[in-house]
């Protein structure tokens, strides 16, 4: 989990700059406001007991990851909606 909420801080401004890059590359239609309201209704509504896949076989339970889920969604206000938009 934390390493999916640092592709939203400032360290991770990058991995945003290149998933712009690729949409404008290929043509993708990108809204990354509406994306980021569709993320926080889901990801914050989520109760404590729901698990959350992190790999393979791998699973946490929401609640545990409750502080990075909301760092992330909360940063992303001004990391992945700043990026450019095609």
């Amino acid at each position: 989990m934390h390493h999916w909420g640092e592709r939203f801080t400032a360290s991770g401004k990058n991995v945003a700059s290149q998933l712009a890059e690729i949409a404008v590359r290929t043509g993708w239609e990108r809204h990354p406001r509406r994306t980021m309201s569709v993320a926080r209704a889901i990801y914050l509504g989520l109760p404590s007991d729901v698990q959350l896949w992190v790999r393979r076989r791998e699973f946490v339970p929401a609640g545990a990851e409750r502080g990075v889920i909301e760092d992330a969604l909360r940063w992303a206000g001004g990391g992945l909606e700043g990026a450019a938009r095609s």
